[in-house]
């Protein structure tokens, strides 16, 4: 049998899906993808982490996610990430996302 070999750095692309209501309050649903980092128990325990959330330790980047600011300006970089991770629907899915993907079930 060959070893399980895994970094205990990786990171790792998962696709977000998100529902929400748009503008006249009807259900819509959309997807983007997020990179995630693997935060290991340490890291989420520590007194230096404490005040953090979890995606502040674990969301590296996200790609096809449009979000802009009150002038309607498309946020880019360490804005958009910020953004995604502050609203709350976007925050829940980025939350449940990783916690799903940390926890999926081995294939038999």
């Amino acid at each position: 049998m060959q070893p399980l070999r895994l970094n205990v750095e990786r990171s790792f692309w998962e696709k977000v899906n998100v529902v929400f209501n748009d503008e006249d309050g009807n259900p819509a649903t959309g997807s983007f993808l997020a990179k995630y980092r693997i935060a290991n128990s340490d890291e989420t325990k520590a007194e230096e982490n404490s005040k953090k959330t979890l995606l502040e330790l674990v969301l590296l980047d996200v790609k096809h996610l449009e979000l802009y600011d009150k002038d309607n300006e498309l946020l880019k970089g360490e804005d958009l990430l910020h953004a995604a991770k502050i609203d709350p629907v976007i925050g829940n899915a980025l939350v449940r996302t990783y916690g799903e993907s940390v926890q999926k079930k081995p294939q038999r």
